[in-house]
């Protein structure tokens, strides 16, 4: 029950590895046992800006949107990530819930 920490050279490395955890926490349900966090100086904004520019998206992930209104076919859009918190440093990460582990994506 330690904690992960994964440095990511620059937000757009950051944003591949945090959708396939997110997805990884959602398919066995580990947001209960383990934070999966996002620490970036302007994390939120990271992830608001490119949840706007989906035309520079992989053909993959642009073909899950059903064109219309942008949903994701199954689910929402590929950019949710429910299972992530945005944090501005490692030290906030750490302050909420201090005995649960973490796997803190750093960019």
């Amino acid at each position: 029950g330690g904690h992960a920490l994964f440095p990511a050279e620059g937000a757009s490395r950051a944003l591949e590895l945090l959708l396939v955890l997110d997805e990884a926490w959602r398919r066995r349900n580990l947001g209960g046992a383990y934070d999966l966090v996002f620490v970036h100086a302007t994390a939120r904004s990271v992830l608001d800006f490119a949840r706007s520019q989906l035309e520079w998206m992989a053909p993959e992930a642009q073909d899950s949107f059903d064109g219309t209104t942008g949903a994701r076919r199954g689910g929402g859009h590929p950019l949710a990530l429910r299972e992530v918190r945005c944090t501005s440093s490692v030290a906030e990460a750490l302050a909420k819930r201090p005995d649960a582990p973490k796997c803190v994506v750093a960019a």
